[in-house]
């Protein structure tokens, strides 16, 4: 159920019975000033145990972990939470982050966040209720992310600090007018679309040499105009403020010139003059002022005009018009002249010229590329005509702070109008009398930004181009509501995996034609898709990289995929029965698997630590340090029922280097069988002979890491093979090297 009820007899009479149920319990953690509700179990509640020789004490099993109290005889019982240790989050999305901090959207537990300090007990802090679903966190600005609700709600998250005691987690509305209003109030959400996964995808660069987008420089300079070409100016991005560097392309001159209107004795200046040569010569506002003492003149050599001299009188002020200050092309109102006077010492010492100083100054601006570039897409949204059309909206604003009012969403994909026809489709519709099928439950951004592929539950693939042509200026809003950039964008069904869902899509970091797509349903074995051309224009094909034999993948759904940022041939994967690795994924060669014809992508189980857990989501931090993160390379999973894990070592990372440093000396692979293996294995040695030679062998794990170490030893009998008892290791792949007098050769074995 839901909440806790329990039966209260009013009469001991049997018949009739009579009595009431009472709530006893809420689903509200915490009330309305922030302490803890005593009296709160989370809601779905599947079992109860009470203990077995006292009934006071209470255990409950429900979609938040186990609950517990220790006086449910009690009008109203309290509660507590028994979950520290017990790693069993049921997570459907992960999105990391540039500090080793993980973010994941699950099962009835909200949104969570983990990798702070005092994570040491596996808890985490929890940045939205609900069910969390798609996640991400962001590199251009690490304190943000975002958490998705069901029917496409979604929200920023705001205050993600380096540490608990830094951080103001709260979240921020993000849906425009535009998008807003196909929304409608849900109660605590809004429901932007029938779909209940909201599916959520991210793209972002610190370089984007394709941007649009731009940012208006207002500089302030005193020195006379005009700036050159070439002209450093240093100016912030729009994301997160983050600092840019551009250089004049021309020589510019400012916009306008302002100056002061003086209004005090503060805004005047004083200079004496020398009472040796009765001389002063200064510059003031560009023009450059001489007064003579001894011819009692004033000689103003103007910028911009010709010379002018005045006779003056000590104590009388001489008026003039400035080119900058007097400019009445640049000044509202007309501008008094500016002023010198010449004051005459009674006692006999320097005079003083007194003078205002206008204060010039050259405002320029200039327009430079906003290169600091991010784009969130969110999918399934209702169309203004037909709740139940798919549509795709996306917004460039989600990370920008005061720069804009509120984000804007433009519509990138949607009903494609037989007026405007192009080689492009419309965006899935929901079966007549279903609201569950051509859901997209999948997506990924190429590298530049400018394609968008995404995947549904009907088993299409699709792309969207031309994302970098969208210019936020020439948004059509002929329509309301209706922000679009469909004349810009073309929308291609690119693949059709017959009614599987597209649960995942990997686009190879270097190169956007290497796409791997996973595949869910059960009844199949063929569950990894790989596409080396997957940005033409016509003909994208597929191939499928499930194995052969005994490095075949099992008939299981997979999830999710990751293309190694350094080797596009080591691919992680997700699947119903926890992690498998290659690092073979874009081989040519080929293999028999049961009389067909395969392409032999060798896969491992790499579950060591883990288990056979469904694996939902697979994430690698592809960003360097220069861009802010501490944790490039690392690989990071969230499973539906064990939490979230890392790893900084993938599969055939030391392996490779051990092979390449065997096939220096010219030794080939070891045979190894049977393999995979429960409890012995055989290897054969070519290069031994009998008698005269001694064998050391060495076990390493898939890490790198020395597990065993046997020598010497002897085969049996004379022959080249001998056997070797690994029953006590765990399971997962494991790398041997067999020295042979010195000389090694190196093979792999699977653990099962």
């Amino acid at each position: 159920g839901v909440s806790m009820f329990q039966w209260r007899q009013s009469s001991v009479d049997p018949a009739p019975v009579q009595g009431e149920w009472k709530v006893i319990a809420t689903t509200n953690q915490f009330f309305g000033n922030g302490s803890r509700n005593l009296f709160y179990v989370h809601a779905d509640v599947h079992h109860f145990v009470f203990h077995p020789t006292n009934p006071n004490k209470l255990y409950i099993g429900s979609d938040g972990g186990v609950g517990f109290s220790a006086n449910m005889n009690a009008n109203q019982p309290f509660y507590g939470q028994y979950n520290l240790g017990y790693n069993v989050t049921q997570f459907y999305d992960i999105g990391i982050g540039p500090r080793g901090y993980v973010a994941g959207g699950t099962q009835d537990n909200g949104t969570q966040l983990v990798g702070f300090n005092f994570n040491t007990g596996k808890s985490a802090v929890s940045l939205r209720g609900g069910d969390g679903f798609d996640t991400e966190l962001f590199m251009i600005n690490p304190e943000l992310g975002i958490a998705s609700l069901y029917f496409g709600d979604m929200a920023r998250v705001q205050g993600i600090g380096t540490s608990i005691g830094s951080s103001t987690i709260n979240n921020a509305e993000v849906y425009s007018e535009t998008l807003d209003a196909l929304c409608e109030n849900a109660g605590f959400f809004r429901r932007c679309s029938n779909v209940f996964y909201t599916t959520v995808a991210k793209w972002e660069s610190f370089n984007h040499r394709d941007t649009k987008d731009s940012v208006v420089v207002r500089d302030v300079r005193t020195t006379l105009p005009p700036l050159a070409a070439n002209t450093v100016v240093n100016y912030p991005s729009k994301n997160n403020s983050l600092p840019l560097v551009d250089s004049l392309p021309t020589t510019t001159f400012p916009k306008d010139t302002t100056t002061i209107v003086p209004n005090s004795s503060d805004d005047t200046l004083r200079l004496r003059i020398d009472t040796t040569s009765r001389l002063l010569t200064f510059i003031n506002a560009f023009d450059t002022i001489t007064v003579d003492e001894n011819g009692m003149t004033v000689e103003i050599r103007y910028r911009g005009k010709a010379a002018e001299t005045f006779n003056f009188t000590y104590d009388s002020p001489i008026f003039y018009n400035n080119l900058f200050h007097n400019d009445l092309s640049r000044a509202a109102t007309p501008r008094l002249p500016l002023s010198i006077t010449v004051e005459q010492n009674q006692f006999g010492s320097n005079s003083e010229v007194v003078y205002v100083d206008p204060q010039v100054r050259f405002n320029y601006e200039f327009e430079f590329p906003d290169l600091v570039q991010s784009t969130v897409a969110l999918f399934n949204v209702r169309g203004n005509l037909n709740i139940n059309e798919r549509h795709v909206w996306i917004s460039k604003d989600v990370q920008k702070g005061s720069s804009v009012t509120e984000p804007k969403w433009i519509k990138v994909a949607g009903d494609v109008s037989s007026l405007n026809p192009r080689p492009t489709s419309p965006t899935p519709i929901a079966v007549p009398n279903s609201t569950s099928r051509h859901e997209t439950i999948s997506a990924a951004f190429s590298n530049d930004g400018d394609k968008l592929f995404y995947g549904t539950t009907e088993g299409d693939l699709y792309r969207i181009e031309n994302l970098n042509d969208i210019d936020v200026s020439q948004l059509d809003v002929t329509l309301p509501f209706n922000y679009t950039m469909d004349s810009t964008t073309i929308h291609r069904k690119i693949a059709d995996f017959g009614n599987r869902s597209v649960t995942g899509i990997a686009v190879d970091p270097n190169n956007d034609d290497n796409v791997i797509v996973t595949l869910g349903n059960y009844g199949s074995a063929q569950y990894v898709q790989r596409s080396t051309n997957a940005t033409a224009v016509s003909g994208v094909q597929f191939v499928n990289i499930s194995g052969a034999g005994n490095n075949k993948l099992p008939n299981s759904p997979v999830y999710e995929a990751v293309i190694d940022f350094k080797d596009n041939n080591k691919v992680i994967i997700g699947t119903e029965l926890g992690v498998y690795a290659t690092d073979n994924a874009f081989t040519t060669a080929t293999a028999s698997d049961n009389g067909a014809t395969v392409i032999d992508v060798q896969w491992s189980e790499e579950n060591i630590g883990l288990g056979r857990a469904p694996v939902m989501a697979v994430k690698q931090m592809t960003f360097d340090s220069t861009s802010g993160a501490t944790n490039q390379g690392k690989v990071y999973i969230g499973t539906h029922g064990r939490g979230i894990y890392e790893t900084d070592q993938l599969v055939g990372v030391n392996e490779n280097s051990l092979v390449d440093e065997d096939n220096k000396v010219g030794k080939g692979q070891l045979m190894i069988y049977p393999n995979p293996t429960i409890d012995n294995v055989s290897i054969d040695l070519a290069n031994y002979t009998a008698g005269s030679d001694f064998v050391n062998v060495e076990i390493y794990s898939i890490t790198g890491k020395l597990v065993r170490e046997l020598r010497p030893i002897s085969p049996q009998g004379g022959s080249k093979t001998f056997m070797l008892n690994v029953e006590d290791l765990s399971e997962g792949t494991y790398i041997v090297r067999a020295f042979v007098n010195g000389i090694p050769s190196t093979g792999k074995f699977i653990k099962q």
